[in-house]
């Protein structure tokens, strides 16, 4: 702001001034600045010209005379021209502050400010001098001090109806130091005010300090405050004018009335006023009790204070309490009192959309500010609104006043201000409708806050965008990032963790990543891995069961194990197959391979070989393991007894008896002279004595012969004949004359004995010595019988019937013999084959036979027909009740054969034989 010098200063300037000029002296390099202005002081003019270009030191006499009218000429002039005004300021780094002046001139009386010129920088003639006539000094903490800058400005606004201008100004100055500072702009006298007031000095000073606060780390910066260079508050009216008040650091802001060297010649110069001093509304009553007159001008001196809100230090050492003021600036303006022929409410007012009183307008630096002010004349319809007068920056743009279109009345105007980083800061606009009386309403003042663009500090972290609104930032953060400046990265783990199933959440940028426990995936592990597929590990049609990193399988019968892979060995623990069944596992089962004779799966059951009723013919069956045995009934055998017995096989019928078969029997038709089951009884042809005169009666196979005596002769010897010598032979003779272990045929037995019939005994069973002594007996007898031919019938048939009879009780005393003393040993045989040769009263076929004679019956012939044996040698069950031979079980029968003396003949002994056989047939078993 512009600070004029005292008159006696001016005076003293001059002089020196001339001094310097008549001795060639050059002006100091800052005299002259801006160009061809004069900013360090009035006389300058006359010595410098232009950018420090030094005048021709020979002045005239009449350049000489303007300068000393030029000098009573300003003294005079500026004491009645002053209006009020204000400073504030703000640093801008290191020492360097930036100071922003309002001042109040009368119109055309100033740095040149009219209606024309608004928005534009003056610096005409001031009562026909420079606008930089007067300038802003440092008075207190700058050595000698020095000019900061003029008084010129910009032109804000100007009344030429009303005789009144006023402009602002910012400027930069550098101090030596952090301070404080009292920066000052003073001047002589006030126009002449009311209540007696004014023709004084005035004085408008604001003080500096650039120490950091604690607890913002940067130097303080003033209030800041706007007001109108005079108002007009209708005489006889209440008035609560409120002023306008901004601070950039947000402390709190306390107006007080000004005081002695604040004010000077203006202090309490609004009469009976009271000041509101949180909101800086000044009230009071514009009449005459306190002592108000009607068109009178009244002055205005506030000084505005900032308080820090809480205790804070400067530079770490002074400190300040909110009770301390940290800065203080000064505003200073006119009250006229009019009067108006309306009532004190009818007055223009505001409307929509102009912005709301002590509203806040935010802009960003590099944007345009755009916005309306309109008023209407109230209810004073008769009247319009002829102009609204706007103070703000210096770039606002201000246009013509219009009237709106949809509203009768109504007037508005319109505000551009195209922001840069210069208008950085807060910045009061105060607007004032006048109407066609010259009543102006109350004014309306808001704060536009133009701020630095916050995203050119690119203040959004991590890749964020930042935008801004209004001196406000917000960041638009990239996924995966929060907070004011997008500097947080949001755990993406949290709240609530995203990975399931006790994974472990790794965070990442808008992301995260699990590390699943085992058996589970997926992004968040919430997917429990079907650990039954790719591929099923249940094997063999096994269900799988999915677990958590495990499986179970239930397993289809038969197969076990973790994955079913195993067939369950059904063959063992235990095996379940049988009496030494082969166990063939399956899938669930088994199959046996049992053992012949059992059946069933597992082949327990033994099969009953007697189910299909295998023995026939009433056979009993007995099962056996795989097979059975069958107890035949009599008459029949083989396994099944399916064969009847031929009983003719073994040739029972002997002495060519014919057999016939019959079950379990046989009949035997006997030829004619044999009888008995086996025709093994000769017929007795001699029972009825067929011979007659005492021949003797000899039984043959077919009948009978007699042994005629006494030259008897014929079949009966019924008739006598010549008896012919034969030669005859003792039993004991053909028995002597046999060789032992020899058998002899009957044919040689009987010629020897000259016998008809000769019968021998024949058993395995006799001991040797009962054997021989029967034998002897027999032999005996028989000798007795055929020697004695002479004897009679009676003693012949007499002898037969004990030979018979002795025959059979020897055959059962050796039976009986053989069951109480069984043979201890069995001595080698050695064999002699014979053969029954055909004879002419024989016309069966030939037969063999076999004589078995054992080592202790030497010389003892047996005769066993070969229609007897059966396989291998074994005789032939013949006989119901058969004694048994050789430890075997088939029974045996005893025969006795009956031989014709012509029939029997000896092949002789076979050499070195063993046993006695008959074909292949061998008997040494025996």
């Amino acid at each position: 702001m512009i600070a004029f010098k005292p008159r006696v200063q001016l005076i003293n300037e001059i002089g020196s001034l001339f001094r310097n000029c008549f001795q060639g002296v050059l002006c100091p390099p800052n005299a002259c600045l801006n160009g061809h202005r004069i900013t360090q002081s009035l006389y300058t003019k006359f010595c410098c010209c232009g950018k420090g270009k030094m005048m021709s030191p020979h002045l005239s006499v009449n350049k000489i005379l303007q300068m000393i009218l030029f000098t009573a000429m300003l003294t005079n002039t500026l004491a009645n021209h002053f209006r009020g005004g204000t400073i504030s300021w703000k640093p801008v780094g290191g020492y360097k502050v930036e100071f922003f002046f309002k001042m109040g001139w009368t119109y055309g009386e100033g740095p040149g400010c009219t209606e024309q010129k608004i928005g534009q920088f003056v610096d005409d003639p001031l009562l026909g001098g420079r606008g930089s006539v007067c300038n802003w000094i440092c008075t207190t903490g700058c050595p000698g001090q020095p000019v900061m800058h003029s008084s010129s400005y910009y032109c804000m606004a100007a009344n030429k109806q009303e005789m009144w201008e006023q402009g602002q100004m910012s400027f930069n100055y550098t101090f030596l130091n952090s301070g404080p500072f009292v920066a000052a702009f003073e001047g002589n006298d006030w126009m002449t005010l009311g209540n007696g007031k004014g023709k004084g000095p005035w004085s408008i000073s604001t003080t500096i300090d650039l120490r950091a606060r604690s607890d913002t780390n940067k130097p303080n910066s003033s209030p800041e405050a706007l007001s109108q260079t005079i108002y007009y508050m209708q005489y006889d009216c209440h008035h609560e004018l409120r002023i306008p008040i901004y601070d950039p650091d947000g402390d709190k802001v306390i107006c007080q009335w000004a005081v002695g060297d604040e004010c000077k010649a203006v202090c309490n110069a609004l009469p009976g006023a009271r000041l509101n001093e949180s909101t800086c509304t000044i009230i009071f009553d514009s009449n005459s009790a306190n002592l108000y007159e009607k068109g009178q001008f009244y002055a205005v001196a506030i000084t505005i204070k900032d308080y820090p809100k809480t205790t804070i230090t400067l530079d770490g050492k002074d400190r300040k309490t909110p009770l301390d003021s940290l800065s203080s600036v000064p505003i200073q303006f006119l009250i006229q009192t009019p009067t108006f022929p309306v009532g004190c409410d009818e007055k223009p007012r505001f409307v929509g959309p102009t912005p709301a009183e002590g509203s806040e307008l935010t802009v960003q630096a590099g944007e345009s500010l755009d916005s309306v002010v309109a008023a209407d004349n109230s209810n004073d319809f008769t009247k319009k609104i002829v102009t609204i007068d706007v103070m703000g920056p210096i770039s606002l743009h201000q246009y013509s006043l219009i009237q709106d279109a949809s509203r009768t009345n109504t007037f508005q105007k319109t505000l551009t201000w195209q922001t840069t980083n210069a208008d950085i800061g807060g910045h009061i606009i105060c607007a004032r409708a006048v109407n066609e009386r010259g009543k102006t309403g109350d004014p309306r003042c808001f704060t536009v806050k133009i701020v630095v663009d916050p995203c050119d500090k690119k203040p959004c972290q991590n890749g964020a965008t930042c935008q801004s609104n209004k001196g406000t930032f917000a960041c638009q953060c990239v996924p995966g990032y929060t907070g004011g400046v997008c500097e947080t990265d949001i755990d993406n783990c949290s709240n609530p963790n995203p990975c399931q199933n006790g994974a472990t959440c790794h965070d990442l940028v808008n992301d995260f990543s699990c590390t699943c426990v085992p058996g589970f995936t997926g992004k968040d592990c919430h997917i429990d891995i079907d650990d039954c597929s790719n591929p099923n590990p249940c094997q063999n049609g096994a269900t799988c069961h999915d677990l958590v990193n495990d499986f179970s399988c239930t397993c289809v019968p038969g197969y076990t194990d973790k994955d079913c892979s195993s067939d369950i060995d059904d063959c063992s623990n235990p095996n379940p197959c049988q009496n030494g069944a082969t166990c063939h596992d399956l899938v669930n089962d088994f199959s046996c391979s049992c053992v012949p004779g059992f059946t069933d799966k597992d082949c327990s059951i033994d099969i009953d070989d007697c189910q299909s009723d295998p023995c026939k013919h009433g056979g009993v069956c007995h099962d056996l393991v795989n097979d059975y045995v069958c107890i035949c009934v009599p008459g029949f055998t083989d396994k099944n007894c399916a064969t009847e017995i031929d009983e003719c096989l073994s040739d029972p019928c002997i002495n060519e008896g014919n057999c016939t078969d019959q079950v379990n029997d046989f009949t035997c038709t006997c030829p004619p002279g044999f009888t008995g089951k086996n025709c093994h009884i000769g017929v007795d042809f001699c029972k009825l004595k067929p011979c007659a005169n005492g021949g003797i009666c000899h039984n043959g196979f077919t009948g009978f012969t007699c042994q005629c005596v006494d030259g008897w002769q014929g079949r009966i010897c019924d008739y006598r004949s010549a008896i012919s010598q034969r030669a005859t032979c003792t039993r004991r003779e053909a028995v002597n004359r046999a060789v032992p272990g020899q058998v002899l045929e009957q044919r040689a037995c009987c010629q020897a004995t000259e016998y008809s019939d000769c019968k021998c005994f024949l058993s395995p069973y006799a001991e040797p010595e009962e054997i021989e002594m029967d034998q002897t007996m027999r032999d005996l007898l028989c000798a007795l019988v055929g020697f004695p031919l002479g004897l009679g019938l009676s003693f012949l048939t007499w002898t037969l019937i004990s030979c018979w009879s002795s025959r059979i009780e020897t055959g059962e005393n050796v039976q009986n013999y053989r069951k109480k003393h069984p043979p201890a040993k069995r001595y080698p045989s050695r064999t002699q084959n014979w053969v029954d040769a055909q004879s002419s009263r024989d016309e069966s076929p030939q037969r063999k036979t076999t004589i078995t004679n054992h080592a202790p019956f030497t010389g003892k012939k047996f005769l066993y027909p070969k229609s007897l044996m059966g396989v291998n040698g074994s005789p032939v069950d013949a006989a119901p009740h058969p004694p048994t031979v050789g430890g075997s079980s088939t029974p045996m029968n005893i025969y006795r054969a009956s031989f014709n003396d012509d029939s029997i003949h000896s092949t002789g002994p076979k050499k070195h034989a063993d046993t006695y056989s008959s074909g292949a047939t061998d008997w040494s078993s025996f």
